[in-house]
């Protein structure tokens, strides 16, 4: 995983340079922070298979922490140097304007049904009319919406989590702030917040999790969703506790029950990777490029690597019983980590 990992990142580090992406791409590493036992408890574990696969880190006190992110509300955190911060949305956006000239891009153009004649033909629903794309082999790049084309049928879990960002603050809310510029912080425990501040001085909140069968979030989940988030910033932050959140979004993550991902040939002609649980830039960046390359017939260290760690996720119970479920056990984990958000 340490070895995909790396070239998913040393493949876009390359991207961003050679087409001079401006996404705020920053090699700041990155924070794991706990708040309570809960958080330090699984802190100690990410620390020991860190030693175990001899991955460099740093231990830092709540003292250490302060001074980064400006709060004292963390009793401790590891630093783990190499992992990239960055703008997704610029990065996605400078990507898709410097692809090869072979490369055609439609963009809000949903692809309603596939159909499998000598070959596949890929129904387009476009503003000016239907069009049909025509294509011997197909990539997948589907991730939790993979089953709505029928496959990894009743094996995917579709999950969602949220986000609110900040107006950007003021010189006198930053006084107030104290910490640094260009850091991010994930919790130890998966149920707690995680936080950033960007370049240009705004505040990133994240936590909670909802499944979203349908793949979409009602304006009254958002409206609970802003009150989490409010509460997070207020725990940390006392002083801008009132600032206001410019946006409040979600994105569905795939996820599955037995914590794998699918990497291969789905059916003859079509390649697929999905259940990134999670970690998509650099699970989903790597695998799309195998996938090409595995499409074409050849092979790779990186590839055999890739067939290694992918399996095939367990089937769900059918719905509803599937969502009730998930929703409980997400229940439970924010029960079990209330202190950390």
């Amino acid at each position: 995983m340490v070895r995909l990992n790396t070239a998913a990142r040393d493949d876009l580090d390359r991207l961003v340079r050679e087409h001079g992406i401006d996404c705020d791409w920053s090699p700041a590493g990155k924070l794991q922070a706990a708040i309570g036992e809960s958080g330090g408890a699984n802190m100690r574990v990410f620390a020991r298979a860190l030693d175990s696969i001899g991955q460099g880190y740093e231990m830092l006190d709540r003292d250490r922490v302060a001074a980064i992110t400006g709060t004292a509300h963390y009793a401790g955190a590891i630093f783990t140097p190499g992992c990239i911060l960055m703008n997704p949305a610029r990065l996605v956006r400078g990507l898709a304007r410097s692809l090869p000239g072979n490369v055609a891009l439609l963009d809000a153009t949903p692809a309603t049904r596939i159909a499998r004649r000598g070959g596949f033909a890929l129904h387009l629903d476009r503003p000016e009319g239907a069009r049909v794309l025509k294509a011997g082999r197909i990539v997948a790049a589907m991730n939790a919406y993979t089953p709505e084309f029928g496959w990894l049928r009743d094996r995917v879990v579709p999950v969602a989590t949220f986000a609110s960002l900040t107006r950007p603050l003021s010189d006198d809310e930053l006084a107030g702030y104290g910490g640094r510029f260009d850091r991010g912080l994930t919790p130890a425990d998966p149920g707690g917040t995680t936080l950033r501040m960007t370049r240009d001085r705004r505040l990133l909140v994240r936590n909670r999790y909802d499944y979203l069968g349908d793949y979409g979030a009602s304006p009254r989940a958002l409206e609970k969703v802003r009150r989490s988030h409010r509460l997070a910033l207020s725990r940390r932050f006392p002083a801008l506790a009132e600032i206001p959140f410019e946006s409040t979004w979600g994105g569905v993550c795939a996820l599955t029950r037995n914590h794998v991902s699918y990497f291969g040939e789905m059916e003859p002609g079509v390649w697929g990777s999905s259940c990134h649980n999670g970690v998509g830039v650099a699970r989903g960046t790597i695998s799309e490029r195998l996938l090409a390359e595995a499409a074409q017939g050849q092979d790779s260290d990186l590839l055999s690597d890739m067939i290694a760690v992918s399996d095939m996720p367990v089937r769900n119970p059918p719905r509803p019983f599937v969502g009730y479920g998930v929703k409980a056990r997400l229940r439970l984990a924010a029960w079990e980590a209330r202190k950390e958000i």
